[in-house]
């Protein structure tokens, strides 16, 4: 794995954090433990890929400007 990819991860895995912290699991049952599960990896690899995509096209408008 390169920097950038555990970056990435540990980016995604803080804001999962943040997001899921006052989510309580006692008594899930499967199907929503499948949920929640889902719920970790979306937030694991989307949120990251979003605040990347921001930072890119800003990136690029001020290319643009100069």
């Amino acid at each position: 794995m390169s920097l950038p990819e555990i970056i990435y991860l540990a980016m995604g895995a803080i804001i999962a954090r943040i997001l899921l912290e006052k989510t309580s699991t006692r008594g899930f049952t499967t199907l929503q433990w499948l949920q929640f599960i889902f719920d970790i990896l979306r937030i694991l690899i989307l949120w990251p890929l979003v605040l990347f995509l921001e930072k890119f096209e800003n990136w690029l408008k001020t290319e643009e400007n100069q």
